[in-house]
């Protein structure tokens, strides 16, 4: 019995550790630590200082929503000769190849692959085509808003940037409201105070960006629903 009490005590101290006592912890170290400024930087579409990015996206059976993410991607604000977006069918078995071969495009470089290989394996064979300063990658069922890569690339204005992450949001497709409820709203709150500390281990796949020759000559590998590099 007092083994089986030792243990009930330690995992409520785990669970109540993980849910109110770190991120407490987090928030005051943030507060003490943190040596951020928080300066927000402002880049327009016209400045010619912006580097060059690559979109990377591995897409499976993706027909009901990869038309408009192609539209939306194709619509950015962005300088047309900076962006390459780079998208391709992992083995696709609806009408997602021919979606995709329907738009032609000098900033679209499409890739349908015949066999399913999986995402980590298209997203490596994608990076090996990239030449861009910048990588960006996401999913084919996520939404940009327009000055979503102009946001992006702001931090990397500071040299000890290394990547940054969007924000995700997560919208009904039928009514349009946020769906974001109170666990998300939690995950992002340790995002940021981890971030503030230099301390953040991942990011979403969804939008995440890196400068390319920091992982030039590794791969990505998955942890859970994030994205690491190894």
């Amino acid at each position: 019995m007092k083994y089986i009490e030792f243990f009930f005590w330690v995992a409520s101290f785990l669970i109540i550790y993980s849910y109110l006592l770190y991120p407490v912890i987090l928030f005051s170290l943030s507060r003490l630590l943190s040596k951020k400024d928080n300066q927000t930087f402002v880049v327009r579409q016209n400045d010619d200082s912006l580097p060059s990015v690559s979109v990377v996206i591995s897409a499976y059976n993706e027909e009901a929503c990869i038309e408009e993410r192609i539209k939306n991607l194709l619509s950015l604000e962005y300088p047309h000769d900076k962006i390459r977006l780079l998208v391709a069918s992992d083995g696709s078995t609806d009408d997602t190849n021919a979606i995709l071969n329907s738009f032609d495009d000098p900033r679209l470089a499409i890739f349908c692959f015949e066999e399913n290989r999986g995402k980590i394996n298209v997203l490596n064979d994608l990076l090996s085509r990239v030449t861009s300063e910048i990588t960006v990658f996401s999913d084919a069922n996520t939404m940009f808003e327009n000055d979503a890569i102009l946001n992006l690339v702001a931090p990397f204005r500071e040299d000890q940037v290394g990547a940054v992450c969007g924000e995700l949001n997560l919208i009904d497709v039928f009514s349009g409201d946020n769906k974001d409820n109170l666990y998300w709203k939690y995950e992002q709150f340790l995002k940021f105070h981890e971030s503030e500390i230099d301390a953040l281990l991942g990011s979403v796949d969804l939008c995440c960006t890196y400068f390319t020759q920091q992982y030039m000559g590794s791969h990505i590998i998955e942890n859970a629903s994030d994205t690491m590099l190894a």
